[in-house]
C-alpha cells in the first residue's frame, strides 16, 4: 500500500465531496440525525488531528498528542460529541480550513515517517496488536471519510 497515496486522494475526495455546497446549506442538519455537512467536516478535521498527533507520536515521543489522547481516553461517541460542540459556533470556511489544514500537515508528516513503520504490525498498540499504521490510515482514515462522504453526498443529492 502507497499510505501517502492514500493520504493524498481521501483529502481529494473531502475536497470534491464539499465543492459548491451553497452557503445556505452547510448547517442543515439532516446528513445524519443530528449533524450538517459542516459538522461532518469538523468530525473529519478532529479525526485528521488525530491522525497527526499519531504520526508526531512516532517521530517524537515526548511531543503532546492532545487530540489522540483525548480520542484514547474518551472514547469515540465522547470524543465525537466533545469535537462536534467545539466546531459548532464557527463558520464553514473555518471548519473546512481547519480540516485541509490539518490534512496537509498530515501529508507532511506521512513524507517523513520511515517506510518500514507503516507496515510494521503492532506499531500503535493501543489500535490492536495485529494491526500497523498502514491499517490504521486505511480503516480509521481513508475508509472513515468515505463513509461519511457517501452520506453527504446523498444528503447534498436530496436538497
Amino acid at each position: 500500500m502507497n499510505a501517502k497515496d492514500v493520504l493524498k486522494y481521501g483529502h481529494l475526495d473531502v475536497m470534491r465531496a464539499i465543492q459548491g455546497v451553497k452557503d445556505s446549506d452547510w448547517e442543515k442538519v439532516g446528513v445524519t440525525p443530528l449533524w450538517s455537512i459542516k459538522d461532518h467536516i469538523g468530525h473529519l478535521a478532529a479525526f485528521e488531528r488525530v491522525l497527526e498527533d499519531v504520526f508526531t507520536s512516532i517521530l517524537d515521543s515526548e511531543k503532546e498528542t492532545s487530540y489522540l489522547n483525548n480520542y484514547r481516553s474518551l472514547g469515540g461517541e465522547s470524543f465525537n460529541d466533545t469535537e462536534a460542540e467545539i466546531r459548532k459556533s464557527r463558520k464553514p470556511k473555518d471548519v473546512v480550513s481547519e480540516y485541509s489544514l490539518a490534512a496537509l500537515r498530515v501529508q507532511k508528516l506521512a513524507e517523513v515517517v520511515p517506510l518500514k513503520t507503516f507496515t510494521k504490525i503492532g506499531t500503535l498498540p493501543w489500535y490492536g496488536k495485529g494491526y500497523s499504521l498502514d491499517d490504521y490510515i486505511v480503516y480509521a482514515n481513508y475508509g472513515h471519510k468515505q463513509g461519511h462522504l457517501a452520506q453527504i453526498t446523498a444528503f447534498r443529492e436530496k436538497l
